[in-house]
């Protein structure tokens, strides 16, 4: 038995598609359900070289504008030989808190998996006109 405020943690690389319905033993009206899906590929967000000079015509993050389903994984790449980061939010009126890259160097990148429904603006903090959003359904 768990104590108050213990996470209990299940693998389940073992388990096959399909839902499973749990409950507590001690108080058994608590009951939820963990549906298993099949894994959803990742998504790559390129920074291409000269992302971080501001000019007409530039790309900055390629794709722009995603959408994924729930449980999707992007992956940022950064191309550039600037460094960059991927905030959430936007540059008027700062980091949301949602994820943040840090630093990403030339040839590094970050991943992050979106876990809610929604839409996510970002931008780089070094470059503020860097944006671009994932949309999530």
């Amino acid at each position: 038995m768990k104590n108050q405020g213990e996470t209990f943690q299940l693998d389940t690389n073992d388990l096959e598609i399909g839902e499973y319905e749990y409950y507590c033993i001690v108080h058994p009206w608590m009951i939820s359900q963990l549906i298993i899906e099949e894994p959803k590929e990742p998504v790559t967000v390129l920074m291409p070289d000269g992302a971080g000079i501001k000019q007409e015509g530039q790309i900055y993050y390629d794709p722009e504008m995603l959408q994924v389903e729930i449980g999707t994984t992007v992956i940022w790449i950064n191309e550039d030989s600037a460094a960059h980061t991927v905030t959430s939010g936007n540059a008027q009126d700062g980091p949301d808190g949602v994820f943040d890259s840090g630093m990403i160097l030339a040839g590094d990148s970050f991943e992050y998996t979106f876990a809610s429904q929604g839409k996510d603006d970002y931008y780089c903090i070094v470059h503020p006109w860097m944006v671009g959003s994932v949309e999530v359904g």
